[in-house]
């Protein structure tokens, strides 16, 4: 069996949008709406600290929370990556 995700950070939805200046901003694809995370303009990075209530995924597939997971569950994902 696979490891449930605890963030959003490798989900196959993830989508990013840029903005003028080079800020990006991740979203879910099927839902539209922008997924829980912080994204810092100096370390050109997001950091992913959890899996929203609303996630479409299957429950054997992702590891849903309404708050933040413990810091040690955070992912980060450079912005050259997405």
């Amino acid at each position: 069996m696979t490891e449930k995700l605890k963030t959003c950070r490798d989900c196959h939805n993830l989508m990013a949008h840029e903005f003028p200046g080079g800020m990006k901003i991740y979203g879910c694809e099927p839902t539209g709406l922008t997924i829980p995370h912080g994204s810092s303009s100096e370390e050109k990075q997001a950091t992913f600290w959890r899996v929203p209530m609303d996630c479409p995924r299957p429950d054997d597939e992702v590891m849903r929370q309404e708050e933040k997971r413990p810091h040690r569950d955070w992912q980060t994902l450079s912005w050259a990556d997405a």
